[in-house]
Parts: C-alpha cells; structure tokens; sequence
C-alpha cells in the first residue's frame, strides 16, 4: 500500500519544532497538541498546530478535555461549510525531545483511542526536526468487528519561519514531578536524562568525568585470562543447542466461556462473541494438529455456533456437519453480500475526541 501523502506549510511544521525544542528548554518535557486537516483539491492539508492546557513529563502528555472542548469548538464556528461536506479532520502530534521519532505503545495506545471514533492523522517530532506521520481509521471488518486501520504519512513541505513559543509554553504547561529511588549513595529520577545534555557530542553518561570512579576499580588487564575467557564463550555459541519443543496452544473450553459470563466477567456482548470465537478457532486447531479427537471438537463447535448464532444479530455461522474440511472459524462463517464501507461522518467533530461523553 502506498504511503498517504499530508501537505503542510513548512512554517507549520518548523513550528511543532520549535514547541518541542522550547518545552524542552524550559522543562525538560514532551509537548502536544493540535492540527485542523483541511480537504481540498483531493488533497489533505495541514493548518497552524497549537497547544492548549495540559500537564507534561519527560515522556507524556496529558491534554485537559474542557481545553480540548474549547479548541474543537473554536474550529467549528470557523469551518462550518467543511463541515458540513465531511473536509475536516484533525492531526494529534506530540514531541519526543531528544528521543528518537518514533510510535511507543502509549502513543499508538492513544492514536487508537482516537480513530475509534473517527479517522486521525498523527505527528511525532522531535528536537532534531525528525519525524514520523500516520493515519488511522475503523473500518468494518470482514467478520463484522470493528478494525482499525494505520497507514504510514508523506509530508510534503513548502514555506520557512522561526518561532519564539517559550511563553505560551510557559503559560499552558504544568511540569508533573517524578517520585524518585534514593539511598545514602545513589538516587534516581525518571525525569534524569541518561546523557549530559551540555556535552553530548562525546556520548558519554554522566560521571565519565570524574575518574576516580573508574580508577579505583582498575586492575588492569591479564590478555591470558582474556583470551580464555574468549575461548570458553566461543566454545558455548559453537555447541548447538537443543531444539525447543513447540509450545502447545491451550484449548478454550465453552464451558469456561459460559461460567466467565454468569460470573460478569465480559464487559459487553462483543466480548462474549469473542470469547466464544476463541472456543471455536483452539478447538479447530487442536482438532488440526491431531491433540483433540474428532467428536469432541465437532461437539465443542457446533455448541459454540449455536450460541452464538442466538446471542450475534449481525454475523452468523454455519452449524459444521464435520472437521475435515473446516481449517479456520472463515470457514463456517454464512457468506453475505459485501456493503460498502460508509464515509466517516466529520460534522461530529467531538467523537474525534477520546472523552466519555459529549464535549458540546
């Protein structure tokens, strides 16, 4: 699939740099915020981001939702016309500092939020001017669940601009203190870079100045007792080492499904779907790989199926008469005509918005 391409003034981009470099300046955190996206000429077009309240760490953000609020409704009044032919969307984007570019688990957590209720584009920078772009969005899988799709992002840059920013950080942002480890010789803090920002162009950690912390440890070095020692691990990569068993998959039982729900352990109705579509693809496995026998796998399905049939109002199954021709849960699914997926509906512009209920 080719990479999307997002179009953005190079002033616009500069500017989520400048945030980035200047928040990091003042207190040695990330910064985030937002972007209106605007649609035109078949194009997606990146406006001017800006920040708003909200509290920052080293490596998180947190944006206070009535800002938030406040911000979506500000676009609104001034893109009605856009939003009312769905050509408005929004870019999250977020800094890393001196980190790297790149999507932690927090941020595709959060990207993820985001597209559950409406497609996102979303921005990582850091103080280097790097950067990774990606959009995401829920579509209707083939199963009839709800999947959401990333694709990578294009930036395509035009224009240039220098930005002072360091009091409207000052104004929006509240510095949150990590708790820190200490004992009578050593402390730690999360919030401690690893590396002596005033002198990374060496690549040492801090202390590689103070000598005495490796001069009193010095012994020198024994080239026999070295060279044995290289002997000895290259003896150990060279002995093949034993093969290890492929670790069985356990089987889910029905009846485990059935106690979990009588006990409220789901949630929601899709979660007991899905519980009992696990009973049915570990027993087709099982049943596949010879450790289940035939009746009682067939048994275990077509118990399944049934309950589920009953409990689902969208997607159904067939009932299988056998095992040999069933190899995956795809294969007893009932076929139905492929609908076209419907066009996100942007006029809703709060559910862009990871909140529990309505922002307006």
């Amino acid at each position: 699939m080719k990479n999307l391409k997002l179009h953005l003034n190079q002033d616009h981009y500069n500017k989520m740099v400048a945030y980035a470099r200047q928040a990091y300046d003042l207190y040695k955190t990330e910064i985030s915020g937002f972007a209106p996206i605007i649609i035109k000429d078949n194009k997606c077009i990146m406006q001017e981001p800006a920040i708003f309240k909200q509290d920052c760490t080293s490596v998180t953000t947190t944006l206070h939702k009535e800002a938030i609020s406040k911000y979506i409704g500000s676009c609104m009044k001034d893109n009605k016309e856009l939003i009312k032919q769905g050509k408005l969307m929004f870019c999250w984007w977020h800094s890393h500092h001196t980190m790297k570019a790149y999507w932690s688990g927090t941020d595709h957590a959060t990207i993820e939020e985001f597209a559950e209720n409406g497609s996102v584009f979303a921005i990582v920078v850091n103080n280097k001017a790097e950067h990774e772009a990606i959009f995401a969005e829920t579509i209707d899988s083939s199963f009839g669940r709800k999947q959401i799709i990333k694709t990578d992002v294009d930036l395509i840059f035009t224009g240039s601009k220098e930005f002072d920013l360091k009091d409207e950080i000052k104004e929006n942002i509240t510095k949150e203190e990590k708790l820190s480890l200490s004992n009578n010789s050593f402390q730690y803090s999360e919030n401690f870079p690893l590396f002596n920002q005033a002198d990374l162009s060496n690549g040492l950690p801090y202390g590689h100045e103070e000598e005495k912390l490796y001069n009193n440890s010095f012994t020198g070095y024994d080239m026999e007792d070295m060279n044995q020692e290289a002997l000895e691990l290259q003896k150990e990569l060279d002995e093949p080492k034993p093969k290890l068993k492929p670790r069985k998959k356990r089987v889910k039982k029905l009846e485990t499904a059935l106690r979990k729900r009588s006990d409220y352990k789901f949630e929601t109705l899709e979660e007991f779907l899905s519980e009992l579509e696990d009973v049915i693809n570990t027993n087709i496995e099982s049943f596949n790989v010879g450790d289940t026998n035939h009746e009682q796998a067939l048994k275990e399905i077509n118990q399944a199926v049934r309950l589920y049939n009953e409990e689902s109002t969208d997607v159904k199954l067939h009932n299988p008469p056998t095992l040999e021709d069933i190899t995956t849960i795809d294969d007893i699914v009932v076929e139905q005509e492929p609908g076209e997926l419907d066009e996100p509906d942007y006029s809703e512009i709060s559910k862009h918005i990871p909140v529990t209920e309505s922002l307006f």
